[in-house]
Order: C-alpha cells, then sequence, then structure tokens
C-alpha cells in the first residue's frame, strides 16, 4: 500500500513511520512522511493543500500530527476528497475524549487538545461510507515528549505506566494489516492496564 502520514519525525508517528518503514518490510508498503520540520506543517493551508496534493495516489493517510486547528481541518478535506472512494484514513484521537477517562490534568492546552479531538471523532462517527474506511486510534497516556509539553510541570515520562510508542504503532499497524484478510476495526482504544480496571 501507498500510506501518507503527518508528523513521522517525533513520538507516535515517528514509531508507526519505522514500523511500517523498517520493520515491517515484507509488506511492500510505500511510506511518505509530513513533518513541520521537512516543511510540511498542518497549521499552513499552502503547506496543508501541499500534503493533500503529494498524497493523492495513496491508499492509506495517517492523520498524526496535532495543530489546535490543523488536524481536524485536514480530516476535513480528506473525508471530502476521499469520500466514496476504497481508501482508509487513520485518525489519531485521545481516550480522553471519553467520560469514563480519568486523571486528565485540566489547562487551556488540555481544552483546546479535547475540543479538537471531539470534533474529529464526531465528524468520524457521523459518517456512512461502505467504500472509505476510518479507523480512530485513541491512545491514553504515551511516552511522548508531546505529553510532557502538554504538562510541562507535572508529568514524568520516564514512568512505567504510560504506553510506549511502539506499542501504540503496532496496532495501527495491525489493523491495518488486517484490511487484507477483509477484517477492518472501526475504533481502538490504548491504555495501560494498571490505570484503566
Amino acid at each position: 500500500m501507498n500510506i501518507a502520514i503527518t508528523g513521522h519525525k517525533h513520538g507516535l508517528g515517528q514509531s508507526i513511520y519505522n514500523k511500517l518503514c523498517y520493520y515491517n518490510k515484507g509488506s511492500g508498503h510505500q511510506v511518505v512522511g509530513f513533518d513541520i520540520e521537512n516543511g510540511y506543517d498542518i497549521g499552513n493551508r499552502l503547506q496543508m493543500g501541499k500534503i493533500l496534493f503529494e498524497s493523492k495516489e495513496c491508499q492509506v493517510f495517517i492523520n498524526n500530527a496535532y495543530h489546535p486547528t490543523g488536524q481536524t481541518e485536514l480530516l476535513k478535506f480528506l473525508l471530502k476528497m476521499w469520500e466514496g472512494k476504497p481508501k482508509v484514513i487513520v485518525n489519531i484521537g485521545t481516550f480522553f475524549v471519553n467520560e469514563k477517562s480519568k486523571d486528565w490534568i485540566k489547562n487551556q492546552n488540555h481544552e483546546i487538545y479535547l475540543e479538537q479531538k471531539k470534533i474529529q471523532r464526531d465528524l468520524i462517527r457521523s459518517r456512512i461510507d461502505n467504500n472509505l474506511k476510518i479507523i480512530q486510534v485513541n491512545p491514553g497516556l504515551m511516552k511522548t515528549q508531546f505529553l510532557h509539553v502538554m504538562n510541562p510541570s507535572t508529568v514524568d515520562i520516564s514512568k512505567d505506566e504510560y504506553i510506549r510508542t511502539v506499542d501504540c504503532a503496532d496496532a495501527v499497524v495491525y489493523a491495518l494489516d488486517l484490511l487484507n484478510k477483509n477484517i477492518f476495526i472501526p475504533e481502538i482504544d490504548l491504555l495501560d492496564k494498571r490505570l484503566y480496571n
């Protein structure tokens, strides 16, 4: 498959990219990465248009990179562009949009983040399209620098109870591989079982 991914230079995006490109070589995936570090800022409309243009031949788009409005806007454009087509969108959300989630420290960054992730989830859940498949991935707390940026004074990412990005990447790649067996997983929640009994 031809796969596009945003935010492939760090965190979860880097783990998914590495898994698809290096650890899963026999799969035959061709992966193109779009990251702010190589000139693809999803917060910039012109650069977002370039991402969409350069990924139009892809069968899979992994909407991973976060921006306060850019990730949601990118999802909206993808849903419109790919409507009715036999393609796949993997959207990286968060478990914390669920009412049953706990332990989320509230600040202004979190409120904007959760608001955008809820919009994305609702956009996806409102779609009825048998051709376009959307896999919504909802990780809990994950060991990334992004988690530290969101909670600079309260998060110690060296703790053992956070999900590793490589494990979340395994789940994403597994869900994509199952499509070849005609098995579709529309939504995945990933949590550390010690925190969520």
